[in-house]
């Protein structure tokens, strides 16, 4: 059937998933899947069911269910195969190559590295499991505060492939704007997001720590707003890694998306910067607010008012009425007293 052909009601995109599934041969269809198959854009689905899992749900299909938070034995079963695998109890930093989920998930739920190690230690031994390498694992809690309490005072070697304690690391050079280097982390995503939201169709309501980080309103049509809640990251997975709720967001914003059965929208910026100019657009933007169309970069100033507008007017008209000064050079051409005879 053609695109322009499709029913894109409510009722006709939970046909369109019924009929994919039942091509497929499956009771759950992967957000991946149906964009593949079918190129239906995902506001379509947020604009009549608000999250794609409900959508599933209304098509009678069991939502996939791999962005509820992470189990604890969930976390420790995928941090065994990890050391299994390479052999030895990774660093935090090697962490994320080797294992399904990254290091954060572990901070964010036990405070840091080494008493996520810690806590997987007490998980073995409560499990009765066998692993090969419980030596490398911190003993309890008392031995982890005196190792904790060890401040290096020996800086890296010239040359050394480890980054310093506090210091600075740069993205690769991007040059956009005000911005020199790509974004590194979070923060940065954020920064180049307020940069271009309007040109990518958002406007910005509301900024916050907690989860979710952002408020605005998303363009659906040409006069029309709808309002989204945002999420940031530097890559789109590790909004499953730090185990958010989907259903109490719209929008995952990031500089890298390596997340292809995500079940929200992605705005991945790293390839929308290259469709945006390096200068800034002052182009008009339909202000949702209702204060009309108006430029990026135009400030509306009141007009005085009162007895000093009167003033300022009457001092004005006198300029105005005022002849022209006549200069040294119209002195010298004799147009002062009468021409040259």
């Amino acid at each position: 059937m053609a695109p322009d052909a499709r029913d894109l009601s409510a009722e006709g995109l939970v046909r369109e998933l019924q009929h994919l599934a039942a091509e497929l041969g499956t009771s759950t269809v992967a957000r991946s899947a149906w964009k593949r198959r079918t190129g239906i854009s995902d506001w379509l689905i947020i604009k009549h069911f608000d999250s794609w899992n409900r959508f599933v749900e209304a098509a009678g299909l069991t939502p996939e269910t791999y962005n509820s938070r992470l189990t604890d034995d969930e976390l420790f079963t995928a941090m065994e195969e990890a050391f299994v695998g390479a052999g030895r109890v990774v660093p935090r930093i090697h962490y994320r190559k080797a294992a399904r989920y990254g290091s954060d998930a572990y901070v964010k739920r036990w405070g840091s590295w080494q008493y996520a190690l810690l806590a997987f230690r007490e998980w073995l031994n409560t499990s009765g499991r066998e692993f090969p390498y419980l030596d490398q694992l911190p003993r309890d809690r008392a031995a982890l505060a005196k190792v904790e309490a060890i401040v290096p005072t020996v800086p890296p070697q010239r040359g050394s492939s480890e980054p310093m304690v506090g210091s600075r690391r740069y993205g690769p050079i991007l040059n956009f704007r005000g911005l020199l280097h790509a974004p590194v982390n979070e923060q940065g995503v954020v920064f180049l997001f307020g940069m271009i939201a309007l040109e990518l169709g958002y406007i910005v309501e509301s900024v916050q720590e907690g989860y979710p980080d952002c408020e605005g309103k998303r363009r659906v049509g040409p006069d029309t707003w709808e309002r989204v809640r945002i999420e940031f990251e530097y890559q789109s997975r590790t909004f499953r890694d730090h185990g958010h709720d989907p259903a109490l967001c719209d929008v995952i914003v990031c500089w890298q998306d390596n997340w292809p059965e995500s079940p929200l929208p992605i705005v991945e910026l790293k390839s929308a910067i290259p469709g945006l100019s390096t200068q800034r657009h002052d182009r008009p933007v339909e202000d949702p607010g209702g204060c009309g169309t108006r430029r990026d970069s135009e400030v509306a100033v009141s007009p005085p008012r009162g007895r000093p507008a009167r003033h300022a007017a009457r001092r004005h008209q006198r300029r105005r009425d005022r002849p022209p000064a006549l200069g040294d050079r119209d002195r010298k051409e004799g147009l002062i007293g009468g021409s040259r005879g």
